[in-house]
């Protein structure tokens, strides 16, 4: 009896682990397909992938949509949800900041997209190279690939992402109740953005705090195409070095954003205004920090890719008809001769050479914002890093550029201060007609002093940057004297721009 007792329990026992198996089976296999479907639908990191170079040059990543991604869908209804944080009179878009919007396109062109887990989009290199100019007011923008925008606000964008984020009605319910009314969620996705929303938020106000210094009302503000370069940087990545923020001497960087075409004639010269790069890698891997990257997912082989494209990008041409004789042109040529070549054409001795700040006296600011502190942390901090800057360097002065699309590069001088090349052939004291102040953000083109417009105060309903040539770091001194052109009879200036206008 016992003996049959014994295998009675035995079989129930076996019986019994049998169905805790079959359970843990059963549990196994439907999370595996849980697992398995959601990462279908939320993968953990996949890229868009463009084949053509012109295409991943305006969308393609460089590693800043991963730490510092931030979620498209919830970027895509801000503008509608709280356009009294846009600048006044702008479109409900972020066309707002200048950036350049084509269709088919969630987010404008410079913002790649990755999914990790959901949509997130990061800057590239097209926010800053990617522009246009207007032939009238009138007119529709014509875009130019590789120029530095002039339109492209990021100080408003980052300042309306602040204030969204700091608003009390941006809370998760809100944002989803309006990503819902765009395009439906289901209820997975509703749960996925209840922690992304709140997520995003937090890290855009961290970011606020960290560069508060950056948006005091008594700052310049960057505006149309400029931006602080290498402050940021000290502020974010290296703020354990600057645990009291930028000293006075350093806190203004504020720069124009430069054109990058025809990398091809500048491939032994000293980069960035100031000349702080003297290797091409260090530029490339300065300026996806700029963007957003960050040591750990900056790309390498991608930055090479958008290198090795924008080296045979051609200049644009001058847009509107020529008609000088060929006296004027040949007088042109011997005055760029006279007075440009060396420092701004390849072959001068000058060129891509940095030109000391006693000799050319343009604003100190940009070049004292780029300290020995901070190039020293440069050059160390990435060690054996794929990425590791390793040639920067402080420079005493800026680089001579070479002139080539001068007419589309507008403003002119490092900082964005001087509107035209006729005003750039002035003497300090009189650029501008003597008024302290233009207007900027419009890109309406001056064919006759070759630049931007002065006087486009409002455009399509919505008020122009105006730029305060009064506050620091916004100075139009400098490049002034008889060796730079500007004691010449306006006739010969004339010739000159003339010639200028072909490069």
């Amino acid at each position: 009896m016992s003996n049959s007792i014994d295998k009675l329990a035995g079989t129930r026992l076996a019986g019994s682990r049998g169905g805790v198996l079959k359970t843990v089976l059963i549990v196994l296999i439907v999370l595996g397909a849980g697992a398995f479907w959601f990462l279908q639908n939320y993968p953990l990191d996949e890229t868009a992938y463009y084949a053509d170079e012109l295409e991943n040059f305006k969308y393609g990543t460089i590693g800043a949509d991963t730490d510092n991604g931030m979620p498209v869908r919830v970027l895509a209804v801000l503008p509608e949800m709280f356009p009294e944080h846009l600048p006044a009179g702008a479109p409900r878009d972020y066309t707002a900041f200048g950036f350049v919007q084509e269709p088919g396109h969630a987010m404008p062109v410079g913002f790649s997209t990755r999914t990790r887990i959901v949509p997130l989009a990061g800057m590239n290199c097209a926010a800053c190279h990617v522009g246009y100019i207007r032939l009238s007011p009138e007119a529709d923008p014509t875009v130019i690939v590789t120029m530095g925008s002039n339109t492209a606000d990021l100080g408003a964008f980052f300042q309306f992402l602040f204030d969204v984020t700091g608003d009390q009605r941006f809370t998760a319910d809100a944002v989803i109740a309006a990503m819902d009314q765009r395009e439906p969620l289901g209820l997975v996705d509703k749960l996925v953005y209840r922690y992304v929303i709140g997520q995003f938020r937090d890290a855009v106000q961290k970011r606020q705090r960290e560069l508060a210094q950056l948006f005091v009302a008594d700052r310049a503000p960057f505006g149309p195409g400029r931006v602080d370069t290498f402050n940021p940087y000290k502020l974010t990545q290296l703020r354990e070095h600057w645990p009291d923020g930028l000293s006075p001497e350093e806190s203004i960087g504020t720069a124009r954003l430069a054109s990058i075409w025809n990398q091809k004639i500048k491939r032994d010269v000293q980069l960035n205004w100031d000349g702080n790069a003297p290797r091409i890698q260090d530029r490339n891997v300065g300026a996806a920090f700029g963007a957003g990257a960050t040591p750990e997912s900056v790309d390498i082989a991608l930055l090479d890719r958008v290198d090795a494209w924008i080296v045979n990008v051609p200049p644009p041409e001058y847009p509107f008809d020529r008609t000088a004789d060929q006296a004027t042109y040949e007088r042109g040529a011997a005055l760029w001769q006279e007075y440009c070549y060396e420092c701004h054409a390849k072959g001068g001795k000058l060129n891509g050479k940095v030109l000391k700040l006693a000799a050319v006296k343009t604003s100190p600011y940009r070049l004292n914002s780029y300290t020995e502190k901070l190039n020293d942390l440069f050059n160390t901090m990435g060690g054996d890093a794929p990425w590791a800057l390793r040639e920067m360097t402080k420079t005493d002065g800026y680089a001579c550029r070479t002139l080539d699309g001068i007419w589309a590069r507008a403003p002119y001088l490092h900082n964005g201060s001087v509107p035209t090349l006729w005003d750039l052939l002035t003497p300090e004291d009189q650029r501008n007609g003597g008024k302290d102040h233009f207007y900027v953000g419009h890109a309406v083109f001056d064919p006759e002093r070759v630049g931007l417009r002065t006087d486009i105060e409002e455009l399509d309903g919505r008020k122009m940057f105006r730029f305060d040539l009064k506050l620091a770091g916004n100075g139009n001194e400098g490049h002034s004297g008889k060796a730079y052109g500007t004691e010449l009879p306006d006739e010969d200036k004339r010739a000159l721009i003339e010639y200028l206008k072909t490069l």
